[in-house]
């Protein structure tokens, strides 16, 4: 610590010595007045190096020396990341038109288009030829019966020969049924002018007592055969087939007519359902009729 200040205070010393007189390097013993009684002896020896001394205050910049010598080229760098696309320029001007090249190959059917509005009715053509004649159409179902009409005046006396007969007509059976194989029980006697032809209602027979030819006529109104697709009625001389009248109209009038010559007598007749199944009888007022008239050998 001592020699600390001691050194200091010879350094304040020699600083102000220094000071005084001008930087002057002498071994002086100078006062405040720089008033010096300097005695110069022999360069003694070297002293030991001093304390470093405080900083001095930075000098200015001097001037910019020249450019060194360019050193050599460097290994080539890495190459850096790809940078960000530019914006596309401007259209260029359009070529001149090159040569028509071939045809493709045609390519494959595109989808249909929706269909166009209907076009303007054009005019009519010239009437064509007559077609065929188509087939003939069923035949409908037979009206009702009429109103029968007013009785007309007495005729002109005949020849000797006259017309007989006997009418009968089934009134009583509407809604009902006629069996397969069952006579027509015709219930209400119209005329009677004959003594040669007697009716029983009770068996549906008529009773020919005279050798002779008959002429019958008859028709019956129907209503259905259950599952039968026709309707056939049958004029049985003696409980035998005779003459038969069919028709496909289940549902309507079938009539028939016959001729028959009796040779032998008594004969009985009859109109009899041969249909195969049971015929409905509609509920209307006269459902059948029959006439029998007789006629000389």
């Amino acid at each position: 610590m001592r020699e600390n200040r001691y050194q200091n205070s010879v350094t304040n010393s020699l600083l102000q010595g220094l000071v005084c007189c001008n930087n002057s390097r002498c071994n002086c013993n100078c006062n405040c007045n720089c008033n010096c009684n300097c005695n110069v002896g022999p360069t003694g020896p070297t002293g030991p190096q001093g304390i470093q001394g405080v900083r001095g205050i930075r000098g200015p910049t001097g001037p910019q020396g020249m450019q060194g010598i360019s050193g050599p080229t460097g290994p080539q760098g890495i190459q850096g990341i790809r940078g960000f696309r530019g914006p596309t320029g401007p259209q260029g001007i359009q070529g001149i038109e090159g040569p028509t090249g071939p045809m493709g190959f045609q390519g494959p059917q595109g989808i249909q288009g929706p269909t166009g509005p209907q076009g303007i009715q054009g005019p009519v053509g010239p009437t064509g030829p007559m077609g065929l004649q188509g087939p003939q159409g069923i035949q409908g179902p037979t009206g009702p019966q009429g109103i029968q009409g007013p009785v007309g005046p007495t005729g002109p006396a005949g020849t000797d020969s006259q017309l007989r007969g006997v009418q009968v007509q089934l009134t009583n059976s509407g809604g009902s049924t006629i069996p397969n194989g069952a006579n027509v029980l015709f219930n209400n006697v119209i005329t009677d002018q004959s003594l040669n032809i007697t009716y029983n209602s009770a068996n549906g027979e008529f009773l020919l007592t005279s050798a002779r030819n008959y002429y019958i006529s008859w028709w019956i109104a129907t209503n259905g055969a259950n599952n039968s697709q026709s309707i056939t009625f049958d004029v049985q001389l003696n409980g035998s087939g005779g003459i038969r009248a069919s028709t496909p109209i289940t549902t309507g009038q079938l009539h028939g007519t016959a001729f028959i010559a009796v040779g032998a007598a008594p004969a009985t007749l009859s109109l009899v359902n041969v249909t195969g199944d049971a015929v409905s009888i509609p509920t209307i007022p006269i459902q059948a009729n029959i006439v029998v008239m007789e006629s000389a050998l």
